[in-house]
C-alpha cells in the first residue's frame, strides 16, 4: 500500500510538471507574433548511432570531381590539328636546312671560282715576268752583238787569211751547212728556181739571235721552213777562236729545194 501510494505522488507531481511546462509555452507562443522576415530557423536532425549501423553503413567515400573527357570526333580534330602543327614545324626546318646548304654550296662555288681566278692571275704574271727576263737576255745579247759589231767596223780591215786559217772557215761552213740541211724539210710543190735569202745573225758558242728573210721565195711555206731550220739548228758549229768567228757573225744563207748555200 505505501508503494502505491509512492507512486501516486510520483504521478501526480510529473503531470503538474507537464502542465506547468505547457502552460508556459503557451504563453510564450502567444506574446511573439512571427513574420515573413524572420529568417528561416535551422533544425537540427538527430540521429542514433549505434554499432549495427556503424558495421552495416560504412561512410560513403567522398566523390572526386569528374573531368569532362572530349568526344571522338573532338579528340580527332585535336589530333590532327597537333600533327598539322608538327608537319609545319618539321617543313619549316627543311626549308632553313635546305636554304643553309644552298647558301654554303654558293660560298665555296664564289670561292673555288675566286681561287681559280687568282691561279690564273699569278699564272700570267709569271709568264709576263719569264717573257720579260727573256727579252730583257735577248736584248742584252742584241746590244753585245751591235757593240761587237761597231767596234769590228772601227777597226781595220782584216788582212787576208793564210791558207790554213781559210781552210778552217771553210770547213766550219761547211758543218754549218750540213747542220742546217739536216734540219731542214722540204716543202711539196716548190717551183723550180725559188729560193730564200736568209741573214743569220750568231753570238759566240753558235747560238742564233735572228734569222731575218732578205729576199723571199714567192712561197711562203719555203721561207718559213727555211727560217725554221735555222732556228732548230742553233747553236750553230762556228769556231772559238775570235780571229775566225768573226766571219761568222752575220752569214747569209740561200735555201733552194736543191740545197742550202
Amino acid at each position: 500500500m505505501f508503494e502505491n501510494r509512492s507512486y501516486k505522488i510520483s504521478f501526480i507531481l510529473a503531470l503538474i510538471l507537464h502542465i506547468t511546462l505547457i502552460v508556459f509555452l503557451c504563453s510564450k507562443l502567444a506574446s511573439h507574433s512571427y513574420t515573413s522576415d524572420l529568417p528561416p530557423t535551422n533544425i537540427m536532425q538527430a540521429f542514433t548511432i549505434t554499432e549495427k549501423n556503424l558495421i552495416s553503413e560504412p561512410p560513403k567515400p567522398i566523390a572526386a570531381p569528374q573531368v569532362t573527357k572530349p568526344q571522338p570526333a573532338q579528340q580527332q580534330k585535336l589530333l590532327q590539328k597537333e600533327m598539322a602543327k608538327q608537319v609545319e614545324l618539321e617543313k619549316i626546318a627543311i626549308l632553313k636546312k635546305t636554304k643553309d646548304l644552298k647558301q654554303k654550296k654558293l660560298q665555296e662555288e664564289e670561292s673555288r671560282i675566286l681561287q681559280e681566278e687568282l691561279k690564273k692571275e699569278k699564272q700570267k704574271l709569271k709568264e709576263a715576268q719569264n717573257k720579260a727576263a727573256l727579252q730583257k737576255e735577248l736584248e742584252n745579247s742584241i746590244a753585245q752583238e751591235k757593240s761587237s759589231l761597231v767596234k769590228a767596223e772601227s777597226t781595220p780591215k782584216q788582212q787576208a787569211l793564210s791558207p790554213q786559217m781559210q781552210g778552217e772557215v771553210d770547213r766550219y761552213k761547211a758543218m754549218l751547212l750540213q747542220a742546217v740541211s739536216s734540219n731542214w724539210i722540204v716543202p711539196d710543190g716548190i717551183a723550180p728556181g725559188s729560193y730564200s735569202l736568209l741573214l743569220v745573225d750568231v753570238a759566240p758558242g753558235g747560238v742564233v739571235l735572228d734569222v731575218k728573210l732578205i729576199k723571199s721565195s714567192g712561197n711562203v711555206a719555203l721561207d718559213r721552213s727555211a727560217q725554221a731550220a735555222v732556228l732548230k739548228s742553233s747553236p750553230l758549229p762556228v769556231p772559238s777562236d775570235p780571229a775566225l768567228f768573226d766571219r761568222f757573225r752575220s752569214i747569209k744563207l740561200t735555201v733552194r729545194p736543191e740545197g742550202i748555200e
